[in-house]
């Protein structure tokens, strides 16, 4: 068998296994606009926005980087993702808190009572606490640098989508998303906050500026293990390729 024929047996045979393996594997979906959209800069202005989604491991990473305008900047946030309407609205879904006027930056999450404001906390039920994981792991970030403010989270969504606080709610999604994406999202600043002894938040007020979005598209990102079974097949081509290339019939 010529060695060519090898090679394009095994970019052959590795290409039907990605197949096979994306069948069975997650996707992850990523929303990253540039430039970003249109939005109220009251407490700064958003110069990165990006959130990715894995459909499977149901994990949740969000990246925002805010440049204060006319010497107002975000310390913290409220947001709520759907499938693709606007989240505004819509009392399926989750929303989240996001608060770094501590130390210590914390994430809360509270079932999202649709209303055009910041009062799901108090209207509940709860989905995450300031006790709960992701806090207190280093997966939560906020970093100062000047005039830029960074948020960042690594949440696993499961202990919002799946949580039993939820039970009986009609359509719940929690916060989700797959190639379409709305998103609600609020920064505030001079923000003010305070939580009882069961790390429940029970104050949330500042300044606000807002990011809403509706029927935005993401994109798909290759698995990892997508990639390596494709590079795996096509390096194992090649080295049966010139294997037989001294004198293969």
């Amino acid at each position: 068998m010529r060695a060519s024929s090898l090679l394009v047996k095994s970019v052959f045979l590795g290409v039907a296994l990605v197949a096979s393996a994306s069948s069975a594997s997650a996707t992850s979906y990523l929303y990253n606009p540039n430039p970003t959209p249109e939005h109220n800069p009251n407490a700064g202005s958003i110069e990165y926005f990006s959130v990715t989604y894995d459909d499977v491991s149901q994990s949740l990473d969000l990246k925002v980087v805010l440049e204060a305008h006319e010497g107002k900047l975000a310390e913290g946030f409220t947001l709520a993702i759907s499938d693709g309407p606007n989240p505004k609205g819509n009392d399926h879904l989750a929303l989240l808190y996001f608060d770094a006027t501590n130390d210590t930056p914390i994430l809360t999450a509270y079932v999202y009572n649709g209303e055009n404001n910041q009062t799901s906390y108090l209207t509940g039920p709860t989905l995450l606490n300031a006790n709960d994981a992701p806090n207190g792991t280093n997966a939560v970030g906020y970093e100062l640098a000047g005039t830029s403010a960074t948020f960042s989270f690594s949440l696993d969504a499961s202990a919002i989508n799946d949580n039993p606080a939820a039970n009986g709610l009609a359509n719940w999604l929690g916060i989700a998303f797959d190639d379409s994406i709305g998103v609600w999202f609020h920064p505030f600043a001079s923000l003010s906050t305070e939580y009882n002894n069961e790390g429940a938040l029970t104050y949330w007020q500042g300044q606000q500026g807002w990011l809403d979005i509706a029927d935005h598209k993401s994109t798909e990102v290759p698995e990892p293990t997508t990639m390596a079974l494709l590079g795996a097949a096509v390096l194992g081509g090649v080295y049966r390729r010139r294997k037989g290339e001294g004198g293969v019939a």
